[in-house]
């Protein structure tokens, strides 16, 4: 008569020793020195890494500068663009304050229709600055429509 007896079991295999290593800097591994399973000492050097980040950082560091000169600089785009915009939102609060004094003097007068009055009232927008409060410009546009 043959005993067959089955354990089962489970669990985790552990290296009986196992060392973390790691480095002061980020970078690339340019080359390996040692294969896994050779022994190595306290110190070798086992790993060669390619450490470019000081050279990117300082490059995107030099580029943001540029950007920035450029864009202060009397001939920037950014600022014409920013100019021009300016001038265009002020011609337009002049434009559409005019137009809505006229239809405010027509209407006063009984002229026009209800309708054309409504329909210039969605059209007509009037730039104004919004304040703190403190009662000081912050600079930021609101626009506001001032129709009954």
């Amino acid at each position: 008569m043959t005993i067959v007896q089955t354990v089962y079991a489970s669990g985790k295999v552990m290296a009986d020793s196992e060392y973390t290593v790691g480095t002061l800097i980020s970078g690339t591994v340019d080359r390996k020195l040692v294969q896994e399973g050779d022994q190595v000492r306290k110190g070798q050097v086992i790993y060669i890494l390619r450490h470019t980040s000081p050279a990117a950082k300082m490059e995107a560091a030099n580029s943001a500068l540029r950007n920035a000169t450029e864009n202060i600089s009397v001939n920037s785009r950014l600022l014409n663009d920013l100019k021009i915009a300016e001038q265009n939102a002020g011609l337009k609060f002049t434009n559409d304050s005019l137009l809505y004094r006229r239809y405010q003097n027509l209407w006063a007068q009984n002229i026009g229709t209800q309708v054309n009055r409504i329909m210039h009232g969605h059209s007509l927008t009037f730039l104004t600055i919004k304040k703190d409060r403190h009662g000081k410009s912050t600079g930021l546009p609101s626009t506001t429509c001032n129709w009954p």
